[in-house]
């Protein structure tokens, strides 16, 4: 190797990190305007319908713990404004046309915590045909743990299962998953 190529491939690597980094910035930046949204959603003279501790959630055992997921029908249009039309994705994830990305879209928006869930849906309901500012679900460590050291297909069927218990209902005997059957 000369010494220009050399030079050369340490400049793109060196790119490459500037660029990774630069990245998590405006991940990290974003998430913290959609927590502050949140909290300011306490504030908004509206009130829910779903009482999201008693809908029905998905059991999804992974890497042998158990997740708790859940995305009810009055989160729809928070989960549109942040990934864009639920239909489509699920179309997307059950017709084999989804992403790894996709697929982390889903799951993190069904793991965030309930109440976080019911302050962005208020803060839909607030904005109404303003629509909901930019919104950043964070991804949990776990979930990036999970699809960057698994083969991702079978997530990709968790996160069908989550949208088709949105969109559609299912009966609470199906609403389990487990990572060693796909099921």
């Amino acid at each position: 190797m000369t010494e220009v190529d050399d030079l050369a491939d340490r400049l793109a690597a060196s790119a490459a990190e500037h660029s990774a980094v630069l990245g998590k910035a405006a991940q990290a930046t974003a998430e913290a305007v959609t927590r502050s949204q949140m909290q300011a959603a306490d504030a908004l003279p509206v009130r829910t319908k779903s009482d999201r501790q008693a809908a029905q959630w998905i059991a999804a055992h992974i890497d042998g713990r158990e997740r708790r997921l859940q995305i009810v029908p009055e989160d729809i249009p928070t989960f549109e404004a942040a990934n864009g039309g639920a239909y489509a994705a699920l179309r997307a994830l059950t017709g084999g046309d989804w992403t790894v990305d996709l697929v982390r879209k889903v799951l993190a928006f069904a793991a965030m915590p309930a109440v976080d869930r019911e302050r962005l849906a208020k803060l839909a309901k607030f904005a109404g045909s303003l629509g909901v500012p930019s919104i950043a679900i964070p991804t949990p460590a776990w979930l990036d743990e999970a699809l960057s050291t698994k083969p991702p297909a079978p997530m990709a069927g968790l996160a069908a299962l989550v949208l088709t218990a949105a969109l559609f209902g299912i009966p609470d005997d199906e609403a389990h998953w487990n990572d060693s059957d796909g099921a």
